[in-house]
């Protein structure tokens, strides 16, 4: 029972750690139309870029500010240089973000390659405590404690920020922020931004627990995918009830039944949802009036 409960609780970190990437799938699809597969890479390299900058004797703290940083302008030159031109409808915007998560793969290898998968040093301290018999890991606490935080900024930013309520407009009602003067095309841009930084830190607290090397973001984001169908494409919050469903569900099988049928578990669960409810837990039906 006690192991349940440790895999439980690593499985609600992990599993928010998910539902972050889900959010940010769902966040660039309600505030620019278009769902951008390429953060889970986005992500893996900017992480390459921190790896880079500590390998050569900086202090990983600061390596990680710089990244962030680096991560806020990697996402505007996304949105502005390889989404925003060119016009296009959404589906030809879609496939622009796959040949991105190819791209940046490519690049990974080309330039970081040679000797993947890396040992990612870790941000958050090692070891735990135990509470009535169930081992709670710091990292996992601190995880939580993270993602909780961010949560609560991007809420009080909906709520209180004039930034926030036009994104809540434009997720909404597209057409009519557009009638009434909001700036799409700005809030896109600050979307990217604010995209780019998550997937770092996503990158940052993964790549200590499963190794740093190209490939490490595309089972999360599988992950993230069924965790924002799970939760509601057009849900918010929902993304992460449903990272949390997915990551424990996984954690659970990976420890009792083995780590192979930790995806097929998720695509499971997935497939079953939509089964039942087709908008996932807390979507809703979009009506379009033809």
């Amino acid at each position: 029972m006690g192991l349940a409960l440790s895999v439980i609780v690593s499985g609600i970190a992990f599993g928010l750690l998910i539902g972050m990437l889900a959010f940010i799938l769902v966040f660039l699809y309600k505030t620019t139309g278009v769902a951008n597969f390429a953060v889970g890479n986005i992500g893996m390299f900017e992480t390459f870029i921190v790896y880079e900058l500590w390998k050569d004797g900086m202090g990983l703290w600061p390596a990680a500010g710089i990244g962030l940083v680096c991560s806020a302008v990697f996402g505007v030159l996304v949105y502005q240089v390889v989404l925003r031109p060119f016009g296009g409808n959404q589906a030809n915007t879609l496939v622009r973000t796959v040949a991105l998560f190819l791209l940046l793969a490519a690049m990974a290898d080309v330039f970081f390659g040679r000797d993947q998968p890396y040992h990612f040093p870790s941000l958050l301290p090692s070891g735990g405590t135990k509470v009535g018999g169930v081992l709670l890991r710091w990292s996992d606490l601190i995880t939580v404690g993270i993602v909780l935080v961010i949560v609560t900024g991007f809420v009080a930013m909906f709520r209180y920020t004039r930034t926030g309520l036009q994104f809540l407009a434009v997720a909404q009602r597209p057409e009519t922020a557009r009638l009434l003067g909001v700036r799409a095309q700005r809030l896109s841009t600050i979307a990217y931004m604010l995209a780019g930084c998550l997937a770092l830190l996503i990158g940052l607290l993964l790549a200590p627990k499963q190794l740093l090397f190209s490939q490490m973001m595309n089972p999360i984001l599988l992950f993230a995918f069924a965790a924002a169908v799970v939760g509601g494409f057009t849900s918010l919050g929902g993304t992460f009830v449903g990272g949390i469903i997915i990551g424990v569900a996984t954690d659970l099988v990976s420890t009792y039944w083995g780590s192979d049928l930790t995806l097929a578990s998720a695509l499971a669960i997935m497939l079953l949802t939509l089964a039942v409810r087709p908008n996932g837990l807390f979507g809703t039906a979009q009506v379009r009036r033809l």
